[in-house]
C-alpha cells in the first residue's frame, strides 16, 4: 500500500466510521431520534512502528450531520491532513458526502481526494437493499460498474443504531456485515463490536472542553471498539480497528484508529447542535 493510500484510508475511516454516528434510537421499538450537529476533531499520530512510512500526521476534520426522520440523513465531511512520510511532506484535502434513507435500504456516496492539490481519487456511487434482501451497487466513478451481493448487509447508520441498541440492552458484543462505499465502493467488512460498561452522565475524568457541552454532559456513553475484517480474508486478519466513547445521541469522543504499524487519534474539539430540518414529504 502506498503512503497516499494508507493516509487516505485513515481519513476515510474518520468520515465513514467514527463519524457515521449521529443517529440514536430511543429504544429498539421506537423510531430513531436523529441529532443534527457539526463536530470538529483534531487528528494526530498516536503511535508509529519503526516500519511505518508515516512519521507524523496532524490535521482537522469537520463533520456535519443533517436531515430528518422522513427524508433521510446526510453526512458531509471535510478533512485537511499534513503528513511527513518517507517520501517527503504531503498535504491531503479530502471531501466526502453520504446519504442514507430512513429505512436503511438506500445509500449514496461521493468522495474527492486531493494530495498536494492534485486530484488522486473520485468515488461516486449508490447501493440499494432490495425487498428480497439482495444488495445492489451501482458505481459511476472511478468506473461505471454494477454488482450485487448476497447475504445480509447493513449500512453505517443502521450499524450505529444496532450498537446503541445493544449497549442499552447490556450486550457486550455485536457482529455485523457493513457496507459504506469505501475502497472505492467495493469493500464489505465483517465487524465485531466490543461494548464496554456504561459511563453515567458527566462521568469520567479529564474531559475536554467540548465534552462539557451542556447537552453532552447530561448523556450516558459507552466505550466501543470495532474490529474490521475484509470479507473473504481466509486468514481473518483484522484490517483495522476503531475505539471511542459513544454517546446516547450518537456523537463520539476519545476516538482512536489502530492499524498494523501505526495508530491515529481524533480528539473532539467542538460540537454545535443544528436545527432539525422540516420534513418535505
Amino acid at each position: 500500500m502506498s503512503v497516499y493510500s494508507a493516509s487516505v484510508k485513515v481519513a476515510a475511516l474518520g468520515s465513514a466510521l467514527i463519524l457515521s454516528y449521529g443517529l440514536a434510537p430511543v429504544n429498539a421499538a421506537e423510531k430513531a431520534l436523529f441529532t443534527p450537529y457539526r463536530a470538529v476533531y483534531d487528528m494526530n499520530l498516536a503511535d508509529s512502528a519503526e516500519s511505518s512510512r508515516v512519521a507524523s500526521l496532524t490535521g482537522r476534520l469537520v463533520y456535519e450531520a443533517t436531515g430528518n426522520n422522513c427524508d433521510g440523513y446526510s453526512r458531509l465531511t471535510r478533512q485537511i491532513l499534513s503528513l511527513e512520510t518517507e517520501a517527503g511532506s504531503m498535504m491531503l484535502d479530502l471531501v466526502s458526502s453520504r446519504y442514507e434513507s430512513v429505512d436503511g435500504k438506500h445509500i449514496r456516496f461521493k468522495q474527492e481526494d486531493r494530495a498536494n492539490g492534485k486530484v488522486m481519487q473520485e468515488i461516486d456511487g449508490e447501493g440499494i437493499i432490495t425487498d428480497d434482501g439482495e444488495f445492489q451497487v451501482r458505481m459511476k466513478s472511478p468506473v461505471l460498474k454494477r454488482w450485487s451481493l448476497k447475504g445480509e448487509v447493513i449500512l453505517p447508520d443502521t450499524h450505529t443504531q444496532k450498537i446503541l441498541e445493544a449497549a442499552r440492552a447490556g450486550q457486550s458484543t455485536l457482529n455485523a456485515r457493513v457496507y459504506s462505499g469505501r475502497d472505492p465502493g467495493k469493500t464489505v467488512y465483517e465487524t465485531l463490536a466490543i461494548i464496554g460498561t456504561r459511563i453515567p452522565p458527566g462521568g469520567g475524568s479529564d474531559l475536554e472542553e467540548a465534552a462539557l457541552n451542556p447537552v453532552l454532559i447530561k448523556l450516558a456513553r459507552w466505550p466501543v471498539k470495532i474490529t474490521y475484517f475484509k470479507e473473504g480474508d481466509a486468514e481473518a486478519t483484522p484490517d483495522h480497528s476503531t475505539s471511542s466513547e459513544l454517546y446516547e445521541n450518537g456523537i463520539s469522543r476519545a476516538v482512536r484508529f489502530d492499524f498494523s504499524d501505526h495508530s491515529v487519534r481524533a480528539d473532539l474539539k467542538a460540537v454545535e447542535f443544528l436545527p432539525k430540518g422540516d420534513c418535505q414529504r
